[in-house]
């Protein structure tokens, strides 16, 4: 029962908004005012003079309209396909790089792989001159010990590590010769005669 009088009390505000918008609603004038957004639409003449379109009927403002549309498409177009042009190029860079960057580390796995082979041939050889060259110290010390002491040994020696194959020298009074490539010493090596 209570909300049946609350309910009563609510209706008369709404009653009185209905009657309102009613009222105005045919009380107004037969001519609608012109909108702002309508008036805002209408060009001056200045303003028409600006833009270029003092004399343009509507008919041919909806044409340059349409022309201007086209020749947009038509940039759209060109832009579009450049585009794609430049994302072929920039893929072919990319192939072109990367071909570049492969012969490269190819390149110089190559020289790092000389460079190895190059440094066990060089102690390879470097150990085996060691060995020639303890050999002819042997041979020059029993040369020694049997026609008395040998003063130069270290002249022959630095002299025997200088020497190429097929030289012929002469260090510290002895005659060396080299014979191959490893920088080997021969085996002969004589004390030269007196003169």
């Amino acid at each position: 029962m209570r909300s049946n009088g609350l309910l009563k009390w609510l209706m008369i505000p709404v009653a009185l908004l209905v009657l309102f918008v009613g009222i105005r609603l045919f009380s107004g004038s037969g001519t609608p005012a012109p909108s702002q957004a309508e008036s805002g639409s209408q060009l001056t003449s200045e303003e028409m003079k600006a833009l270029g379109i003092e004399g343009d009927t509507p008919r041919d403002t909806v044409a340059t309209l349409v022309a201007q549309v086209k020749q947009l498409r038509t940039e759209l177009q060109a832009a579009l396909s450049d585009n794609k042009a430049q994302r072929s190029e920039n893929q072919r860079l990319r192939q072109r790089e990367n071909s570049i960057d492969q012969r490269i580390s190819s390149a110089l796995e190559s020289e790092r792989s000389d460079l190895r082979r190059d440094q066990q041939q060089a102690t390879s050889e470097r150990q085996q001159t060691e060995g020639l060259l303890a050999d002819l110290q042997r041979r020059l010390d029993s040369i020694g010990g049997r026609g008395g002491g040998h003063a130069d040994l270290p002249v022959a020696w630095d002299c025997a590590t200088a020497m190429r194959p097929g030289w012929k020298m002469v260090c510290g009074g002895w005659n060396l010769r080299m014979r191959s490539r490893p920088m080997a010493v021969a085996t002969r090596a004589a004390r030269p005669a007196a003169a």
